[in-house]
């Protein structure tokens, strides 16, 4: 039963997260994912098919969403890099990239 509770719990903090965001202002956006976005990743690592079909569904969310933000978007690229490469997933690297990618404009160098 533990694992059941834990893929409960999952699914139901991965809901919450898609409620905020669906009720987050453009401004407060961009900061919301930046925050959450390295805690959500390494979940695609978990066994469970329901918790990664709702990290999928997040990512959806997200990726609709950034088209909004993405001229101000400041993803947290070093904590992405640190999900990166803890992860022995391929799927959550491949995420990882992506989101990686879409940081990169922002980094001040």
């Amino acid at each position: 039963a533990g694992s059941s509770d834990q893929e409960t719990r999952d699914v139901n903090a991965l809901e919450t997260v898609l409620f905020r965001f669906a009720t987050t202002d453009v401004e407060k956006f961009g900061p919301a994912v930046a925050r959450v976005l390295p805690r959500i990743l390494p979940m695609l690592d978990r066994p469970n098919v329901k918790v990664r079909a709702k990290v999928m569904e997040v990512f959806r969310h997200i990726n609709t969403r950034l088209k909004e933000v993405e001229s101000t978007l400041k993803l947290p690229v070093d904590k992405l890099l640190d999900v990166f490469f803890s992860s022995k997933s391929v799927v959550t690297k491949t995420f990882c990239l992506v989101y990686i990618a879409k940081g990169f404009p922002s980094l001040s160098i």
